[in-house]
């Protein structure tokens, strides 16, 4: 993606070079008019600089505010985790278990929530065929199980109809089989 602009630049900025050497030899007045004065240049230079470190600190921030995020979900995580070990008794054995493979799975989860297209498949995918049996299915649209029965009606009603308001998301399946959709 970037051969071609660097091969244009690099082709200008040689085509320039061997004008201005001819242009040297045969017509030095001419040559002379196509320098350019200093101060320009330098003023470019302080603003692309400028403009360069402010794009650095804005992605630094970004990545300090996402660690800082992942951080805290690791250290609440590994409280629950702290805290089924010490209620177990209450719990049960089998549900404290049930809710740490759910726990470890969620960092797994959250990021293919983030970025969908990792292990996931369009349902309407040709390439990736869907079997049945060892497939979940994502970002199922749940009009007929909202709280208001009454909206939920409408809702299905408008999507079977095909004039929904809103916007419909589109369905994706992972094989239940690969980690993290095997600790559900």
């Amino acid at each position: 993606a970037i051969k071609g602009p660097v091969m244009f630049m690099t082709s200008w900025a040689t085509f320039l070079s061997v004008l201005y050497m001819r242009l040297r030899i045969r017509n030095p007045v001419a040559a002379e008019a196509m320098c350019l004065p200093q101060a320009p240049h330098s003023l470019m230079v302080s603003a692309l600089s400028l403009l360069l470190v402010f794009k650095t600190n804005s992605a630094y921030q970004r990545f300090a505010e996402g660690r800082k995020i992942w951080e805290s979900i690791i250290n609440n995580s590994r409280d629950l985790y702290r805290m089924m070990n010490l209620y177990e008794n209450e719990m049960g054995r089998s549900k404290r278990r049930r809710l740490q493979r759910l726990l470890a799975a969620f960092p797994y989860l959250l990021r293919h929530r983030i970025r969908p297209n990792l292990v996931m498949y369009r349902l309407d995918d040709v390439e990736n065929v869907r079997d049945p049996e060892n497939s979940i299915v994502l970002y199922q649209d749940r009009a007929a199980d909202d709280l208001d029965p009454e909206a939920a009606a409408v809702a299905t009603k408008e999507e079977n109809e095909g004039n929904s308001r809103r916007k419909t998301r589109p369905l994706f399946w992972v094989d239940k089989r690969t980690l993290p959709w095997r600790l559900l």
